[in-house]
């Protein structure tokens, strides 16, 4: 049996570390905080083999905690711990416990990092960062690092986490001045549906610590136009045009509790020599990632792993593939971009692995050939639009398609249905439109994103433009699209294209093999 004590177990993070934490079975976990009846009401609907104790206990005052064999402290903030910083590493060392804490301050990581020198393993800084970064950037090479995150606006920060990140803006971090240097990314781990573009300000993070001293972090808060207002008033205060930001913060999450605007979504992004990584959460699964890395070691050192003595490093001590099996049972989508290869082979990354080969041997491009039934709209302004765009008649046709590749990476697609040939190009998106794929029609770029459900390759369209002018999405094209392979192996295609006042303007299924290997 293994005892767990979790400080600040009901809290938001707290109660996801102990959700994750009941379903081993052998473990014993202290849910600690001020009140037990609080900690009592948040568990009630926690079903699992493990045993959880609802517990009463001062976080500065250690003579009041449950004998451990594993500490975590989630309470925080732990820029808040002037008075007793050390007590929890202190009060582990003296007992034989391993110490965990969640912190993303740097200070205080900082001050763990410089009294590690403990008879027990000490984690700091155990959670997105620098944890789940660290493990990336160990994945990716290492190196110096870039890394963002985007908290889900469905979970709205609290006032003493909003404090926090307050304190530092407008202020020396390092490497720049807190909420005030911006950049724009597109969320988009592969075979998943890509995040829109976001806007992302420098924050103080532990990586500088914990990782490479030139690392840097951002977040990217929404809504944008009110994250917009933030970096404002830090530069403001940058320049001593107004007093610290902390004055705010009521404010700010008064506003944030009722204003949620945005993807209830999370996500996170990490580039470190010359790759990326990525993970979106959906749903209520984004506050699991930050809590992963403690649950995935607390399991290790309960089936009788031994980590040695003092500081844990993340990354190299810890990698990726320790933190990978959590999120694949929440459905967290992740992965490593590879910039190398075909088109949807580069927009996929790993994901494509996971999809049957004859999708994955197509999308290497060549000539193909089989059978294809083709339905048309019953709408006649539907069957006009179909026309003019150059879409097959109904019928039973012969099918003939062709992919080549220029130098640049795009692809030329020649779809031939009877005797009526069909062009346009694919190619990566860039910009706000990172981690899409646009396809083009003469004058006209379809934005679709392509995400892997199961065995198959399903698109979806995110927008169109016109000569590059983004029209309402409102009216944009979409419908069911979808790869598969059969039984027997054949690569499928399934294509039922709708269009907003038009409804159904073309549908047509059939299968492909390739008929002659790409020339080159």
């Amino acid at each position: 049996m293994t005892r767990v004590l979790v400080i600040g177990g009901y809290g938001t993070f707290g109660i996801r570390l102990v959700r994750l934490l009941s379903d081993v079975e052998g473990l014993t976990v202290f849910v600690g905080g001020r009140s037990a009846e609080r900690a009592r009401a948040a568990i009630a609907d926690i079903d699992g083999p493990a045993a959880l104790v609802p517990t009463e206990l001062d976080r500065n005052d250690p003579a009041t905690f449950p004998v451990a064999d594993i500490v975590v402290d989630v309470a925080g903030p732990f820029q808040a711990y002037a008075d007793a910083p050390l007590a929890v590493l202190e009060h582990c060392a003296s007992v034989g416990a391993a110490y965990i804490d969640l912190s993303d301050d740097p200070e205080f990581c900082q001050l763990i990092n410089d009294h590690s020198d403990r008879p027990v393993t000490v984690a700091t800084g155990w959670s997105t960062y620098s944890a789940v970064t660290g493990a990336a950037v160990h994945a990716l090479g290492g190196g110096p690092s870039r890394a963002g995150i985007v908290p889900s606006p469905k979970l709205p920060m609290g006032r003493a986490v909003i404090e926090s990140v307050l304190s530092y803006a407008g202020r020396d971090i390092g490497g720049g001045y807190g909420l005030t240097r911006t950049l724009r990314r597109t969320v988009h781990p592969p075979g998943a549906r890509p995040m829109r573009s976001l806007l992302f300000s420098n924050v103080a993070t532990p990586d500088r610590v914990l990782l490479h001293p030139d690392s840097e972090g951002f977040v990217a808060p929404q809504p944008e136009v009110l994250h917009r207002l933030l970096i404002f008033l830090s530069r403001l205060a940058k320049w001593r045009l107004l007093p610290p930001l902390r004055m705010f913060a009521g404010l700010i999450h008064r506003v944030q509790a009722v204003v949620r605007v945005g993807e209830p979504r999370g996500g996170l992004f990490v580039e470190a020599s010359g790759k990326r990584f990525d993970l979106i959460g959906d749903g209520d699964t984004g506050p699991y990632v930050p809590v992963s890395p403690a649950a995935a070691l607390i399991t290790a050192i309960h089936a009788g792993e031994r980590f040695p003595p003092g500081l844990l490093w993340p990354g190299g001590d810890f990698p990726l593939s320790r933190l990978t099996p959590i999120w694949d049972r929440l459905g967290i989508d992740h992965g490593v971009r590879d910039d190398t290869g075909p088109l949807y082979h580069r927009t996929l990354g790993g994901a494509m692995e996971r999809l049957p080969a004859a999708i994955g041997d197509l999308h290497r491009g060549g000539v193909f050939e089989g059978p294809a039934t083709v339905e048309r709209g019953r709408n006649p302004l539907g069957r006009m639009v179909a026309n003019l765009l150059g879409l097959p008649k109904a019928g039973q046709h012969g099918v003939r398609v062709s992919i080549t590749t220029d130098g640049r990476g795009c692809e030329r697609w020649s779809r031939t249905y009877g005797t009526r040939e069909m062009f346009s190009t694919q190619e990566a998106g860039r910009g706000r439109r990172a981690g899409l794929i646009i396809e083009r029609f003469g004058l006209f770029a379809v934005h679709l994103s392509v995400r892997v459900e199961g065995d198959r390759l399903r698109y979806q369209s995110e927008g169109w433009s016109f000569l590059n002018i983004p029209l309402p999405r409102r009216l944009a094209p979409g419908g069911d699209v979808y790869e598969l392979v059969d039984e027997e192996g054949r690569f499928h295609f399934h294509v039922d294209m709708h269009a907003p006042g038009f409804g159904r303007l073309v549908r047509y299924q059939g299968w492909l093999a390739r008929v002659e290997q790409e020339a080159g």
